[in-house]
């Protein structure tokens, strides 16, 4: 017997979908990320580094 998707699955988005969808992420990584990482107290830190645990 196959069961349906529990509800939490159905709004998972595939692996290659967008966190936020619509955004420019070369102006988002130049113009945000920077700022946002120094008042968080994380300046130096690459998207790629939150992704990849150590």
């Amino acid at each position: 017997m196959i069961l349906p998707p529990a509800p939490w699955q159905a709004l998972r988005p595939g692996l290659d979908a967008f966190v936020l969808p619509g955004i420019d992420t070369d102006n988002f990584r130049h113009r945000e990320w920077r700022r946002i990482l120094e008042r968080a107290g994380l300046a130096g830190i690459r998207m790629k580094d939150l992704r990849h645990p150590a």
